[in-house]
């Protein structure tokens, strides 16, 4: 018998099928295991369930963990291949990130999809004096990581203020703002470190490096490894 379940996971713990043998279906969410009974003989049917991508919600502005609606909690809890978005009181906003927590930590991947870079503003500035404290997003290693229609402002790094690319990773940034932000040595927008990034559609404004130890890339520095012919 082929059997196709949607939203298998919401439903009752008994459900009609349909088959050509009457049978009583009830499903265990705990231990993920789905029996069924032909007549009156209990039998095991195995079944493997789509890992389809998710979308996550963002409701609140706050920076906070284990806090469902928070950016930081979407991230988390998303599995590669998701999408986060936004569904906020109101619009314009900003989320000031937590400088004890630091950046936001991509390890997998992920599409961050905004409202609008004049809509919503993730910042590095966390107590809201103007100037930056904190990274403001982090790729690591092997990982892919899209983001659009956001603003990204007062990142703060040694390498990389508002975007960090580890090595083999990817950055694709569209349609956003990314602004004032600032890193000691390397890329005050963003440090592409032996990964890859595309840039469409977006504006880089006022980023820097700091004058006394700065080496190069105000708006984006990239060291690429190549291999010799």
């Amino acid at each position: 018998h082929v059997l196709t379940l949607d939203n298998l996971w919401e439903s009752k713990s008994s459900f009609p099928c349909s088959f050509s043998k009457p049978f009583n279906f009830s499903f265990m969410k705990e231990l993920g295991i789905l029996f069924f009974r032909v007549v009156r003989n209990w039998n095991t049917l195995s079944i493997t369930f789509a890992n389809d991508p998710k979308n996550h919600f963002v409701t609140t502005t706050s920076d906070v963990v284990n806090e469902i609606g928070s950016l930081r909690t979407a991230i988390i809890n998303a599995s590669s291949g998701d999408m986060i978005t936004f569904a906020l009181e109101e619009y314009t906003a900003i989320i000031r990130l937590d400088d004890e927590l630091g950046s936001l930590n991509i390890n997998k991947s992920l599409t961050i999809l905004g409202p609008g870079a004049n809509l919503l503003n993730i910042s590095g500035d966390s107590d809201g004096n103007g100037s930056p404290d904190t990274r403001i997003f982090e790729i690591q290693p092997s990982s892919s990581f899209e983001i659009k229609g956001l603003r990204v402002s007062h990142g703060y790094a040694e390498k990389g203020g508002g975007f960090y690319v580890g090595e083999n990773a990817g950055l694709k940034i569209t349609a956003c703002e990314i602004t004032h932000c600032t890193a000691d040595q390397w890329g005050g927008g963003v440090d592409v470190n032996g990964g890859s990034m595309s840039v469409r559609s977006s504006l880089f404004l006022n980023n820097r490096t700091t004058q006394t130890v700065g080496k190069g890339g105000g708006a984006i520095s990239c060291l690429l490894y190549t291999s010799p012919s």
